[in-house]
Formats: C-alpha cells, sequence, structure tokens
C-alpha cells in the first residue's frame, strides 16, 4: 500500500485544474495539500475581468480563424489573408493597450 501512494504520489505531482484528485486526497498522506498563496492586491479585484477578457480573446481568435478557412475554401486566399492580417494587427494592439493597463494595476 505504502508503494502504491508513492507511485500516485510521484504520478499526480503537480496536477492541478481540470483533473480531480478527489479519491487521492481522501488517502492518508497521498499528497501534502498545500495553501495556495491569494494576492489581494488591485490586479487580484480585476482578475476575473482579465480571465473574462483573454477567454474572450481566445473565443474571438478561433472564430476568425474559422472564417478565414472558410473565405479560403471559396477562393478569396487573398482576401482571407487580409483579413486575418489586419485583425492579428488590430489584437497585437489592443493586448499591448491592455498589458499596460494591467501593469499599472499591480
Amino acid at each position: 500500500m505504502k508503494k502504491l501512494k508513492e507511485i500516485l504520489e510521484e504520478a499526480f505531482e503537480g496536477v492541478g485544474g481540470i483533473v480531480t484528485l478527489k479519491p487521492i486526497h481522501s488517502m492518508k498522506g497521498a499528497i501534502s495539500k498545500s495553501t495556495p498563496v491569494v494576492n489581494e492586491g488591485p490586479s487580484y479585484e480585476y482578475s476575473k475581468f482579465i480571465q473574462s477578457i483573454e477567454k474572450a480573446e481566445n473565443n474571438q481568435a478561433k472564430a476568425v480563424n474559422n472564417f478565414v478557412k472558410a473565405l479560403e475554401k471559396k477562393g478569396l486566399k487573398k482576401e482571407a489573408r487580409e483579413l486575418a492580417y489586419e485583425y492579428m494587427d488590430n489584437m497585437r494592439r489592443f493586448d499591448r493597450e491592455f498589458k499596460k493597463i494591467v501593469n499599472k494595476l499591480q
């Protein structure tokens, strides 16, 4: 049993997020629970907004990419490339300004 705990501890070290570790945590001493460090600065207050903006950017980028692929299939390769470049240029500008503002919050 001790060997099994060691193997599980080694296999799941540093794993979190989507993978649930409830069955492993129920074993005594399998994985030590560390307390997360909570930063209560100004940027912590806005972290939900920052995360939602980043998620929206990812969703928009996927949608634009799918649209560009559809344009390319219809034979509009030049227009698709122009659209993709324009989108990326605008997103880079937005990200620079966004990061400046987030850095001011820290």
